[in-house]
Protein backbone atom coordinates (compact mmCIF):
# COMPACT_ATOMS: atom_id res chain seq x y z
CA UNK A 1 0.00 0.00 0.00
CA UNK A 2 1.22 3.14 -1.31
CA UNK A 3 0.35 6.10 1.42
CA UNK A 4 0.59 9.71 -0.44
CA UNK A 5 0.01 11.65 2.43
CA UNK A 6 2.85 9.37 4.93
CA UNK A 7 6.43 11.13 5.45
CA UNK A 8 9.29 9.17 5.99
CA UNK A 9 11.64 9.79 9.29
CA UNK A 10 14.74 7.58 9.73
CA UNK A 11 13.38 4.18 9.87
CA UNK A 12 9.79 5.00 10.88
CA UNK A 13 7.06 5.77 8.50
CA UNK A 14 4.12 8.06 9.69
CA UNK A 15 0.99 8.57 8.14
CA UNK A 16 -2.54 9.87 9.02
CA UNK A 17 -3.32 7.69 12.38
CA UNK A 18 -0.24 5.10 12.97
CA UNK A 19 3.08 5.20 12.37
CA UNK A 20 5.05 1.78 10.96
CA UNK A 21 8.64 1.06 12.28
CA UNK A 22 10.58 -0.04 8.48
CA UNK A 23 13.86 -2.06 8.58
CA UNK A 24 14.66 -1.61 5.14
CA UNK A 25 17.55 -3.86 5.36
CA UNK A 26 15.39 -6.50 6.02
CA UNK A 27 12.38 -5.90 4.61
CA UNK A 28 13.53 -5.52 0.81
CA UNK A 29 15.53 -8.56 0.81
CA UNK A 30 12.66 -10.91 0.26
CA UNK A 31 11.37 -8.26 -2.30
CA UNK A 32 14.45 -7.61 -4.33
CA UNK A 33 14.80 -12.03 -4.30
CA UNK A 34 11.46 -12.08 -5.53
CA UNK A 35 12.25 -9.47 -8.28
CA UNK A 36 15.39 -11.28 -9.02
CA UNK A 37 14.18 -14.75 -9.58
CA UNK A 38 11.23 -12.90 -12.08
CA UNK A 39 13.85 -11.40 -14.10
CA UNK A 40 15.64 -14.56 -14.42
CA UNK A 41 12.54 -16.57 -15.63
CA UNK A 42 11.57 -14.14 -17.72
CA UNK A 43 15.00 -13.89 -19.43
CA UNK A 44 15.32 -17.41 -19.92
CA UNK A 45 11.87 -17.86 -21.70
CA UNK A 46 13.16 -15.05 -24.17
CA UNK A 47 15.65 -17.49 -24.96
CA UNK A 48 14.82 -20.99 -26.11
CA UNK A 49 17.83 -21.95 -26.90
CA UNK A 50 19.18 -22.66 -23.56
CA UNK A 51 17.91 -25.65 -22.06
CA UNK A 52 16.93 -24.18 -18.73
CA UNK A 53 14.20 -26.57 -18.47
CA UNK A 54 15.62 -27.96 -15.04
CA UNK A 55 15.84 -24.62 -13.60
CA UNK A 56 12.08 -23.12 -14.78
CA UNK A 57 10.78 -26.58 -13.41
CA UNK A 58 11.60 -25.54 -9.83
CA UNK A 59 11.73 -21.62 -10.10
CA UNK A 60 8.22 -21.18 -12.15
CA UNK A 61 6.18 -22.40 -9.49
CA UNK A 62 8.93 -20.85 -6.48
CA UNK A 63 8.29 -17.51 -8.48
CA UNK A 64 4.17 -18.03 -8.55
CA UNK A 65 3.74 -18.86 -4.87
CA UNK A 66 5.99 -15.72 -3.71
CA UNK A 67 4.08 -13.54 -6.10
CA UNK A 68 0.65 -14.61 -4.09
CA UNK A 69 2.58 -14.59 -0.93
CA UNK A 70 3.63 -11.37 -1.27
CA UNK A 71 3.21 -8.79 0.96
CA UNK A 72 4.59 -5.36 0.79
CA UNK A 73 7.33 -4.72 3.18
CA UNK A 74 5.61 -1.09 4.13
Amino acid sequence: MICTDATYHGNILMGQDRLTVIDFDEALIPTFMMIRRMAQVGWLHQRPEIDAREFMETAGPEVCRQCAAFKPPF
